[in-house]
């Protein structure tokens, strides 16, 4: 699941690696619902916005339980709080064994980022979970670890999560080598 305006160079990229892998890109969510009833020895490659329901229809796709995998690139679409299309693909993806979240954006220290993570790969019941487990509101009223739980709230992120911070030590070309130090204010 890629953002439409990365689709074709996910299919380009992924040729360079896989030559032999046969990549079908799904244009409608009636082609999307028959490709993951269909049982083909293909990867399927969509947009999100095919999640989105037709009216009348069920806000989960249920043939995409038929699929081994999903891997959701661009995960930062799940932190939008209540959009239709981060209900659709969590609701979608439920009950699938192998799930695989990628992000160049990771969560913006914002709990809903988080808890929408943990939510689509199913490591919370719901997302209040997260809330009521490891948080507390400021007096500001902004969402904050609680201090007692900032080590289980770490564990709890680890078991699920990674996180990279140099690709160069993956083998990758070093693009971070020149960017500066960041710049940090405190208000």
């Amino acid at each position: 699941i890629v953002p439409l305006n990365i689709l074709q160079q996910t299919i380009d990229e992924a040729h360079k690696f896989y030559a032999d892998y046969q990549i079908k890109a799904l244009a409608t969510r009636e082609e999307m619902k028959a490709w993951c009833k269909g049982g083909a020895e293909s990867v399927g490659i969509v947009n999100p916005e095919k999640f989105i329901p037709v009216k009348g229809e069920p806000e989960a796709i249920s043939e995409i339980k038929h699929c081994t995998g999903v891997v959701l690139d661009e995960a930062s679409i799940l932190a939008s709080g209540g959009g239709k299309i981060k209900w659709a693909l969590i609701k979608s993806c439920r009950g699938i064994e192998y799930k695989l979240t990628c992000t160049a954006t990771p969560a913006r220290n914002d709990t809903m980022d988080y808890a929408s993570q943990g939510s689509f790969l199913e490591k919370l019941k719901n997302e209040n979970e997260i809330l009521w487990t490891f948080f507390a509101r400021d007096k500001e009223g902004n969402w904050r670890v609680k201090k007692h739980a900032e080590a289980a709230f770490y564990r709890f992120l680890s078991c699920w999560s990674c996180y990279l911070r140099s690709p160069a030590k993956y083998g990758f070309k070093d693009n971070l080598k020149d960017l500066p130090a960041p710049i940090i204010k405190e208000y």
